[in-house]
């Protein structure tokens, strides 16, 4: 990757500073994105965090391991 996962990582957060509140699927594609950054760099207590915020965020009716996360 052009840059490394470092880099992945800083424009991950750059859009998330850009995103409009409120809007949960794309928070859901942030936290999707932030977790495959964390768990490539092995830092899997990132991942949990993420990947319950993630599962927070999605309606019940559809949440579900395999959808999310």
């Amino acid at each position: 990757l052009p840059g490394g996962l470092r880099r992945c990582q800083t424009i991950a957060q750059h859009a998330a500073s850009l995103a409009p509140a409120g809007d949960d699927d794309w928070q859901l594609a942030r936290l999707a994105q932030q977790a495959t950054v964390a768990w490539l760099q092995g830092r899997l207590d990132e991942v949990l965090t993420a990947q319950r915020q993630a599962l927070a965020l999605a309606p019940a009716e559809t949440a579900s391991w395999p959808t999310y996360l």
